[in-house]
């Protein structure tokens, strides 16, 4: 395979196989300009606040006020550049209610886009709701508390603890079924110029998260990706910066601390 990404050029001979075309096609849908993405988990649910994993349930008052402070750091920090000007920006979310309602609060102004030879009108922050960015689901357990997994359920709690990995919960998923319908989402992150936001779950953003700093599939299960907080990565051609931010805690300037730790609290996945 010869490749000229600058002409948008590919020369592609005897590639043969299931592994080696799903290479071609990262390989062509690849970008030599860099371009930041934004992983946020969606605002503290309902279902969060009981310790209950999966379900489709709403937002909290907490999640709500980090919806909205979320809107403002997509306004000062996303689709716009150190100069005040508009920057064309993409947000994507999952099909469940918490990652659009925490979404709900981000404008869609329109913009006009100079392209090449040129110019086009462009929606800031149109939402693209994705199968793929599901929460891993939980089968049987779904709506269970940690605790009443390993209540019910004792054989299969000891399974989750020796490979959470591989472990898939019964007629659910594992982290391996997430790793492969992600397949999709990755290379659609790789096809687009645009920052992008994407709004979505604790295991789908640890695998997205895992890939771009290296982490091995092994280590994705164990990553921490905690709420009210963005995380901005640039990925590069051998390394990938990585920028932590608290839209939330910044606003709240640490003076309620029972409030802090109850917004910051980790709902394992």
């Amino acid at each position: 395979m010869k490749c000229d990404h600058s002409k948008k050029h590919f020369v592609v001979h005897n590639a043969k196989g299931h592994i080696q075309q799903k290479v071609v096609n990262f390989i062509m849908n690849l970008r030599t300009t860099s371009h930041p993405f934004y992983l946020s988990r969606h605002g503290q649910s309902e279902y969060n606040d009981l310790g209950r994993i999966g379900g489709d349930s709403g937002l909290t008052n907490h999640g709500v006020n980090y919806a909205r402070k979320l809107a403002e750091f997509v306004d000062k920090k996303i689709v716009k550049d150190e100069k005040g000007a508009d920057v064309p920006a993409r947000l994507w979310t999952s099909t469940m209610r918490r990652t659009k309602e925490t979404a709900q609060f981000i404008q869609q102004n329109k913009i006009i886009v100079k392209g090449d030879a040129d110019q086009y009108e462009w929606v800031q922050m149109r939402p693209k709701a994705w199968h793929h960015l599901d929460e891993l689901y939980a089968g049987a357990c779904d709506g269970m508390t940690y605790e009443e997994i390993e209540e019910t359920y004792p054989e299969e709690w000891e399974r989750r603890n020796v490979d959470k990995l591989a472990y898939r919960y019964p007629r659910g998923e594992s982290y391996l079924d997430v790793i492969a319908r992600l397949e999709p989402i990755i290379i659609e992150m790789e096809r687009h110029q645009e920052p992008l936001l994407i709004i979505g779950h604790q295991a789908v953003l640890r695998i997205i998260y895992a890939f771009y700093i290296g982490k091995s599939r092994a280590e994705a299960p164990y990553l921490s990706i905690p709420l009210n907080t963005v995380i901005e990565l640039v990925p590069g051609p051998v390394t990938c910066k990585e920028q932590v931010n608290l839209p939330l805690i910044a606003s709240l300037l640490f003076s309620n601390f029972t409030l802090f730790v109850a917004i910051c609290s980790l709902q394992p996945c």
